[in-house]
């Protein structure tokens, strides 16, 4: 099983909603498809962001909370897929 970079007590946003999820729902397990990303339940985010972490190597909690905080802030509300925000990210990390 991967390790992950970020757990719950470890997200910058504490306001998120939990929902609870079956371990093979495509929203909190897959590759960064075409599957909504809800930008506001800690359980995609924290999927999404660790899986982020992982394709990327990144080792520092500092670039998980980096994306939490483009995911909050500065990914365009119209991209909706994972596929797309991820996209996005990756295009416009070097901006923030």
């Amino acid at each position: 099983m991967n390790m992950e970079l970020i757990s719950k007590s470890d997200l910058v946003y504490n306001d998120y909603a939990w929902e609870q999820y079956n371990e093979r729902s495509p929203y909190v397990k897959g590759d960064l498809d075409t599957t909504p990303l809800n930008r506001t339940d800690g359980n995609q985010i924290l999927y999404f962001i660790n899986k982020i972490a992982a394709t990327y190597g990144f080792q520092q909690k500092t670039s998980a909370h980096k994306i939490e905080e483009m995911l909050r802030t500065k990914v365009p509300s119209e991209l909706t897929t994972r596929e797309r925000v991820k996209n996005w990210i990756t295009s416009n990390w070097f901006k923030f």
